[in-house]
This record gives C-alpha cells, sequence and structure tokens, in this order.
C-alpha cells in the first residue's frame, strides 16, 4: 500500500536526504539558491509530491529563530564585518610600514592607483589637451583621495 507523504514527512525526509548525501550544498542568504532549488524539485519528484501552488509564499510561515552552530547564523561574522576586518588589517600594516615613506607599503598602493588613473586618463580619454604633468598630477590626487577614503591614510606628497 503506497502513500503519500504528509507535509511534515517532506520536510524530515528532504532534511535527512541532504544530510546523507556526499555532495554538500551550501544554503544561506548570502548564497545561489539555484543548486537547493534543483535539490528540491528533484525530492518532489521522487516523492511523487504535488507542485507548488502560485500563491505558496503567502501560505508560509518561517520559524523567528535559529538553532545556534558555532560560526553558523547569528553566530557567524556578518560579511560587512569580515570586510571591515579585513580593511583594518590592510591599514594597519600600512600605519606600521610608515605610509610617508617613499616604497611603503601604502606608498606601493598609491603608485600603482596612480598609474591606473594616468593610463585610464592617457588611454582612455582624449588627453592632447593635457600635459603630462597634468596627468601625472590628476593620478597622484585619485591615488591619494582613494587612501584617504579607504583606509584614512595620508599619502599626499
Amino acid at each position: 500500500m503506497k502513500t503519500i507523504l504528509n507535509q511534515s514527512e517532506a520536510v524530515y525526509g528532504f532534511a535527512a536526504w541532504l544530510t546523507c548525501r556526499e555532495e554538500k550544498i551550501v544554503m544561506s542568504a548570502y548564497d545561489d539558491a539555484s543548486p537547493v532549488v534543483e535539490l528540491v524539485k528533484q525530492f518532489c519528484e521522487a516523492n511523487h509530491l504535488p507542485e507548488v501552488s502560485e500563491h505558496w509564499p503567502n501560505n508560509l510561515i518561517h520559524p523567528s529563530g535559529e538553532v545556534a552552530v558555532p560560526g553558523v547564523g547569528h553566530n557567524a561574522i556578518p560579511r560587512s564585518d569580515k570586510t571591515k576586518e579585513a580593511f583594518e588589517v590592510i591599514k594597519q600594516a600600512m600605519v606600521d610600514d610608515d605610509p610617508s615613506k617613499p616604497g611603503s607599503y601604502a606608498h606601493s598602493w598609491h603608485c600603482n592607483i596612480a598609474m591606473m588613473c594616468v593610463d585610464a586618463i592617457r588611454i582612455d580619454v582624449v588627453s592632447e589637451s593635457l600635459t603630462w604633468e597634468e596627468v601625472h598630477r590628476i593620478g597622484n590626487d585619485a591615488a591619494s583621495r582613494f587612501m584617504k577614503l579607504c583606509f584614512d591614510i595620508d599619502t599626499k606628497g
């Protein structure tokens, strides 16, 4: 006698299937949902579950809390904090290496940014009306502004 899974059995069955698979699946607000959707579709088809209605999101109630797992969910460092931490590490490395000195870590960033600006002006913009000194000054000014904005490092020289 074949029976159809009820809703709870389907949810538990799907979770059990995910935890028994060799292949890992990542699910979060920051990850691509399409692999999960494909697995849901595959599970529903294998269990002969009906198609979802067009109004299914209106019938859904999300739980308000999460299971506390170290490094996951509310216990994880949000991406914005990781990015902030990365910028702080770079900034500290620049400060420790005396950003006012030519050849310092901050100076190398400044020079690379300045030269990208110079290349963009000389290649992408009609620069016949600008002298080399003007292009150089604009590139250095742009690099100094970037360094101040991103790292609060003064590289004007």
